[in-house]
């Protein structure tokens, strides 16, 4: 992970929803200030603290107006080859490791993360107050995640989707399987149905890849497909300053994705146009231009997606933070990373 994309997690305060930004494989310091900023309710064992970078402190200082609660990490039978999946669906593709749906009673998909600017994301099921979260990652990163997962438990067999991995108890009812990387992802599934790791077993066994159009059909009404992406997205830019040189398409081919990291992207990439045209115009001495930029941001507060998810994470604090940095004076170059600017 890289500095960018790791303020970027800061600013969002939540990208890949709580249980994969706890468990990043970064070094205790990162990790740390990355717990500060999320919010949950489940309670984990004390952390030793640490110290962070200046440049990241300073992304999370952008974000930390948004704070409600800190939490710290916590730290066989082999299952049968996962099904085929019902008649009509597909292999996945390699480079598409979020395609994939649980064919168990009950369970459906609650919540989608994928696309944006990262190379990850997770795909969130629920049945009642069970929960099981398919995250996938860079497949770079499975070393440094496979050694991070020895810290948890003692690593047990298990075989999903066909391939075989390594399962982890964090708490009776909580598992965790690894599945080593296919072409550019590897797996994490964790969740459980119930206390029995047995459950846990049978329920991942379930799983099963499709094409596209079957998983884009099961998503839920909060995350945008790429279907209404154009109509969305341009709702959401419809009381925003657009910048020249906006890259509307770009914005649009990041679906399917959830709604609040939509509007993150879509206001990230407004926000981060116009910091760019202030520094040009620094440069320049064009005055003009400057002011220009920050009566733009400064309107970010009027923002109505901002407003709209403002009380599910950082994101818009981050961006009226940067708004009220800018108008100050102080030089975007700074903290500009902390909202996915590069």
């Amino acid at each position: 992970m890289n500095d960018q994309e790791l303020d970027r997690l800061i600013a969002r305060a939540n990208p890949f929803g709580d249980d994969a930004v706890r468990r990043l494989p970064t070094d205790d310091a990162e990790s740390d200030l990355l717990e500060e900023i999320m919010i949950t309710a489940e309670p984990t064992p004390d952390r030793k603290p640490a110290g962070r970078r200046a440049m990241v402190l300073a992304a999370a200082a952008v974000a930390a107006v948004a704070l409600l609660t800190t939490f710290a990490v916590n730290r066989g039978n082999p299952a049968s080859p996962a099904p085929a999946g019902p008649a009509g669906t597909t292999k996945v593709r390699t480079d598409s490791a979020e395609r994939m749906l649980l064919n168990a009673p009950g369970w459906k998909v609650e919540d989608f993360y994928g696309g944006g600017g990262f190379d990850g994301g997770e795909v969130k099921f629920k049945n009642g107050k069970d929960r099981l979260q398919v995250h996938w990652y860079k497949a770079e990163l499975y070393k440094s995640y496979y050694d991070d997962r020895t810290e948890v438990s003692p690593r047990k067999p298990i075989e999903i989707l066909g391939q075989k991995g390594a399962m982890v108890t964090y708490n009776e009812g909580d598992y965790s399987s690894m599945l080593p990387p296919k072409g550019k992802y590897f797996l994490e599934i964790r969740g459980g149905a119930g206390p029995s790791e047995q459950a846990y077993r049978d329920l991942v066994a379930k799983l099963y890849a499709v094409n596209t159009d079957t998983f884009v059909d099961a998503l839920p009404g909060t995350v945008i497909k790429p279907s209404e992406a154009e109509k969305v997205i341009d709702a959401m830019l419809s009381d925003m300053p657009v910048p020249s040189g906006l890259d509307r398409e770009k914005l649009y081919s990041a679906t399917p994705n959830a709604r609040y990291h939509v509007a993150a992207d879509v206001t990230s990439a407004v926000s981060c146009n116009w910091i760019d045209k202030w520094i040009k115009a620094k440069k320049a001495g064009d005055t003009a231009g400057m002011k220009a930029a920050v009566d733009a941001m400064n309107t970010s507060k009027s923002w109505k997606i901002l407003k709209d998810i403002e009380k599910e994470g950082a994101w818009s604090s981050a961006i009226w933070e940067l708004a009220d940095a800018l108008a100050a004076g102080k030089n975007p170059a700074d903290y500009k990373s902390g909202i996915g600017c590069q």
